[in-house]
């Protein structure tokens, strides 16, 4: 097994062990209560007007996906019987309706994660540009001279970028109060990352 390939199994078992846990035992309340602490952080942050749009439009990616597309309901008539009323009767269909309402807060959750990005993706292209244009730059200087292009820098540079892309959807699903602060630097420094792998493609004979 290669280092690739082993870094796709780690992190695919991470997520895996990570769902299954925010299946099985989180708390619904509890991510209700997350979602409510990160509000107001980004509010603080960012201000009221804004955070409301974010959550206006995770509203409205969450109706359109999970509720008015019948998805929802579908899930849920298919593991918990039209019979069973819920009414302290049958502990297990209790336990499986809590789940799915579990599931469709983790699901919003990350919706209002996916909201801030969208936010920041404009900024963070602003720098993006430049740094794939220093990048490009530099690498066709160091084509037509003797100035070395470091496979070390080129490689890391690669497996950090994936590294970060890997955290931030690790992160989107955990249920825990997040800076939003996070999501514009981790765009940044993938930003300056992209630049460095260019500048350092290695040069053809």
């Amino acid at each position: 097994m290669n280092k690739t390939s082993a870094g796709f199994w780690i992190f695919f078992w991470i997520i895996l062990v990570e769902s299954i846990v925010v299946i099985c035992l989180i708390p619904t309340n509890y991510v209700d209560k997350v979602i409510k602490k990160e509000y107001l952080i980004v509010k603080e942050r960012l201000g009221e007007i804004q955070v409301e749009s974010i959550h206006a439009d995770a509203k409205k990616i969450f109706q359109s996906t999970l509720i008015d597309n019948g998805f929802y309901s579908i899930a849920r008539a298919h593991v918990i019987p039209a019979t069973n009323t819920l009414n302290g009767t049958n502990w297990w269909f209790e336990y499986v309706d809590a789940r799915l309402r579990s599931l469709a807060s983790v699901y919003y959750h990350f919706l209002t994660r996916f909201e801030l990005v969208k936010l920041w993706s404009p900024y963070i292209l602003l720098l993006l540009f430049p740094a794939i244009f220093d990048g490009y730059i530099a690498w066709k200087i160091k084509r037509t001279n003797f100035n070395y292009s470091s496979p070390a820098i080129h490689t890391y540079s690669s497996k950090i970028f994936i590294i970060i892309v890997c955290s931030l959807i690790a992160l989107f699903i955990a249920p825990l109060v997040l800076d939003p602060a996070i999501i514009p630097i981790a765009l940044m420094f993938m930003a300056v990352l992209v630049g460095l792998f260019i500048g350092n493609i290695q040069k053809r004979i």
